[in-house]
């Protein structure tokens, strides 16, 4: 199991363990399916270096994975319109 941390655009913070990473972009995209957004319009960014990160080993590298609503949004976003980041450490 490796633990996640799910941070949503209304400052919401989650932290879940899961088998792998497959299992914890399920489960994003089943919460943003929850919340109304169309699955087939979520868009999810490849894992990436996250810029700075809100989990608590300052000496970890950790990466992530961002989600929007749809196409749109996504095009040319560094994440500021993003809904949801799915962090893991490397």
């Amino acid at each position: 199991m490796k633990k996640y941390i799910v941070e949503f655009a209304n400052l919401s913070v989650s932290e879940e363990w899961f088998a792998d990473d497959c299992d914890a972009q399920n489960w994003v995209e089943s919460i943003l399916d929850h919340q109304g957004y169309d699955l087939d319009e979520i868009v999810a960014s490849d894992w990436q270096a996250e810029p700075s990160s809100s989990m608590e080993d300052d000496e970890a590298q950790y990466e992530q994975m961002l989600f929007w609503g749809c196409e749109a949004d996504a095009e040319n976003d560094p994440g500021a319109s993003a809904l949801c980041s799915l962090s893991r450490k490397v």
